[in-house]
This record gives structure tokens, sequence and C-alpha cells, in this order.
């Protein structure tokens, strides 16, 4: 939709209030309101949104009708959008190295040299989780050497593999170069359990993001082989991501945990879907 509002930083909010929206076009210019909670439900065989909204400032004759609600439905889902284009950016993290590199770096060189986590995160890591081609490319090229080999890829041999790789260009390839040379062995490696629980969160940040556009997609009209029932389902998946401390272990000396794990009876309850997004004090604005 074309930007009909802002946000209105001339009321005062408390740290885990919404920042009001401000509409600027249409029949509604004028209305300042809040959102509250949004919630997502199955109901019969279509998606429906609830969300709350509190008006703090109408123009006169003002109707909160139907209309005027769907309005601020679309609002949200702009909203929504928006802070889905910015996501990336919350994922820089610091203290590893004395200058900032993202998770996606972090992950990649413990890959590459940290032999106790490369063993741990593998099995948990998909490609998809990596939205720069340059680094998805090294990621695959680093999982698909330990995954075929049971041992971490020298440099050297990761060049070769990608330089082997057909579907990069020169450039890309370059890129990739590029990436390993800032990518160092460390006498001292992060703290493991770190590592691990800042990868775990990695994982579910990226794949409830990929749930949300691959929903949003569907909802536009433009998946070919999903409809909007799917998306429960998609969601649920997304919001289900952990790390197993079961799987990733020494498949010889755990054996016998491993037996019993997989081999276990469970009771099993059916499971409901539903999620509750509340948006932050601090909204990103689109890039331009």
């Amino acid at each position: 939709m074309s930007k009909i509002y802002e946000y209105d930083d001339n009321y005062s909010v408390g740290i885990d209030e919404n920042i009001p929206v401000k509409i600027t076009d249409g029949a509604y210019k004028g209305t300042v309101f809040t959102y509250g909670s949004v919630s997502f439900n199955e109901l019969d065989d279509s998606i429906n949104c609830k969300f709350e909204y509190n008006v703090l400032e109408k123009p006169d004759g003002l109707i909160e009708d139907k209309i005027f609600v769907n309005h601020l439905g679309e609002i949200l889902i702009d909203i929504l959008a928006e802070e889905i284009d910015e996501l990336d950016e919350d994922f820089l993290r610091s203290g590893i190295t004395q200058t900032m590199k993202t998770v996606e770096h972090v992950i990649l060189e413990n890959l590459l040299y940290n032999d106790e986590y490369s063993r741990r995160v593998v099995p948990f890591l998909k490609d998809e989780y990596f939205h720069d081609r340059t680094e998805k490319i090294l990621y695959e090229t680093i999982s698909n050497f330990i995954l075929k080999y049971n041992n971490l890829p020298t440099k050297e041999a990761v060049v070769i593999d990608v330089d082997k790789n057909k579907s990069i260009s020169e450039d890309e390839y370059k890129g990739i170069v590029e990436l390993m040379e800032g990518l160092e062995k460390k006498d001292n490696l992060p703290d493991f359990d770190w590592l691990i629980t800042e990868t775990e969160e990695f994982c579910k940040d990226k794949a409830v993001y990929n749930a949300i556009m691959e929903s949003i997609h569907i909802i536009d009209g433009k998946s070919s082989t999903k409809t909007e029932n799917a998306i429960p389902e998609i969601l649920s998946d997304a919001l289900s991501v952990s790390f197993d401390t079961n799987i990733g272990h020494d498949y010889i000396e755990d054996s016998d945990e491993r037996y019993d794990f997989y081999h276990k009876v469970e009771k099993r309850v059916p499971l409901t879907w539903t999620s509750s997004i509340q948006l932050r004090t601090v909204v990103h604005h689109r890039r331009h």
C-alpha cells in the first residue's frame, strides 16, 4: 500500500508501549492510534488476523466501523512487512573480535575451525537461514564437506570446491574468497555454551523470518503451490525450531542414550497453533 501513515513522536510512551501511528492521508487523515496485541488464527478455510488498538486522537465524525478496522489492519500488515525488511540489522553482535561481525560470520568462522561446535550445529543449520548469497554458498560448501568427509575443511579445500561450482559468477567467487580471508582461527575459542545459544537464536530468528515472508507471499497470492490454509503449519514449524540436545552427540559413546531416546514412548497431544506478536516500541523504517 502507498504510505499514508507516519509514527507520531508527540506522545509520551513507556518502554513497553508502542509508538503511536498517525494516518496522514485519506478518509481517516488525522487519526492517531496505537496497536496492542496481534494474533493470527485459523477459522474455517481462512486465516484471521486479530489485533487490539486504541484511538488517541480522531477527526470529527470518525466512525469506528468494519471499514475503519480493516484500514488499520492494512496499515498493520505494512508495518510488519517493514519490520521484516529490517530484521537482518538485528543480527549484529560484538565481543568476539575487536571489529563487529555478523552472527553469520561467527557461525562460518567456527564451522571452519571449531570441530566440537560444527558437530553440534550442522544438523540444525540450513542454507535458507543465510540470506546473503555469498554467505549461503560458503555455508553450503563447508557443510557439504563436513557431511561428506566427517572432518573440517581447510581454506584451500573450500576455495577449490567453490571454484568447481559452475553456478556462481566471477564476482561472487571473489566475494567468497574475500569473505574467507576475514575468517580467522582463534587461539582462544569463544565460550562454547554462548556460541550454541547464539546459533540457536539465529536459527529461530531466521526460521520465523522466512515463515513470515512466505506467509505474506501466500497472502498476496504469489504462491502457485500453497494456499492460506498452509500458513498455520508454516508458522508453527518455524516457532518450534530448537536445538535437540539428543542429536549431534558422539555416535559411539552415546549409543545407549540415543537408543533409549529414539525408542521412548511418549503421550502426544494435538497442537493448536497460535501466535501473538507484540509490536515493539522502536519500529524500523523502510530503507530507501
